[in-house]
């Protein structure tokens, strides 16, 4: 049996493929992020899945696509709580750039963006994936990501920038005081999925002019940090992977086309992608 696996830094999508590379389950558990999840805890995460407990022994060779894995320590402690579960398993540990390029290949070189709770950039010429930038994290990068748009939208509350109808509305749906909002922020393991709470407050208002200037300008940002630096940004489609990015779709369309650049597709779940990429390019060579 073999496991492939999407992991974001608040989820990870699981498929298992039977011998004939056939789908035979497939289920969630916590995206195994080095800088936000305490690596201790994954073995239990994992036994704790009624799905992948029962199969563990079985399962020969994994594939996990993760966000925080770009170092070779992070990559090597991830690889070392999963093979606590999978004794039996070949595994593959890389970082999520690599697995969201793969989803996002056809055949043609491309550009890919993932646009969800955090933010990152990478070119994918077929062969090589190669990423130009760093990624900061929700501290000082991931713009244009859900917790960078939760992030503005609750600092101009507490600033009292946000228009009154705004900041009504906010206080009605988030009565927390300021004290418990610091807390979650700078004493929380998970303050990137914190500040992405806020986000569908965003989208619930992105109608609203104010709201609509902030997504663009963000969006800007994104486009200014992560594609523009690269020389193949304007000669190759862009694709999108990410909760932000389908939600948002038009209005990086609209930013995208202010700065010359051309988007390609918008993948809505990139395990099935990535699945597929195993079968015609990696499962099948062997």
């Amino acid at each position: 049996m073999i496991a492939i696996i999407d992991g974001g830094s608040t989820k990870a999508d699981w498929i298992l493929l039977d011998d004939d590379y056939q789908e035979f389950e497939r289920t969630e558990t916590p995206g195994f992020n080095p800088y936000l999840f305490p690596m201790e805890q994954l073995p239990g995460a994992i036994h704790s899945n009624p799905v992948l407990e029962p199969l563990r022994n079985q399962i020969s060779r994994l594939f996990y696509y993760g966000s925080g894995c770009a170092l070779p320590e992070n990559e090597f402690a991830v690889h070392q709580g999963l093979k606590q579960v999978f004794p039996q398993a070949d595994i593959s540990v890389k970082e999520d750039m690599v697995g969201a390029a793969y989803a996002a290949y056809t055949g043609q070189p491309v550009m890919l963006c993932i646009l969800g709770t955090g933010t990152n950039s990478c070119f994918f010429d077929g062969n090589t994936v190669r990423r130009d930038l760093p990624s900061f994290g929700f501290i000082l990068g991931d713009e244009g990501s859900g917790s960078a748009l939760g992030k503005t939208i609750l600092k101009d509350f507490f600033m009292k920038q946000l228009p009154p109808d705004l900041s009504e509305a906010f206080q009605k749906e988030f009565p927390m005081p300021f004290d418990e909002v610091l807390q979650n922020i700078y004493k929380n393991a998970r303050a990137n999925a914190f500040l992405a709470s806020f986000f569908p407050f965003v989208y619930q208002n992105r109608d609203h002019p104010y709201i609509n200037k902030i997504i663009e300008d963000e969006f800007q940002r994104f486009f200014h940090y992560h594609v523009l630096p690269y020389p193949e940004a304007k000669l190759y489609e862009i694709h999108f992977i990410g909760s932000v990015a389908m939600l948002f779709h038009d209005s990086l369309i609209k930013v995208a086309d202010k700065n010359q650049l051309r988007i390609g597709n918008f993948i809505a779940k990139p395990i099935n992608n990535l699945v597929q990429y195993h079968i015609s390019y990696i499962l099948n060579q062997n």
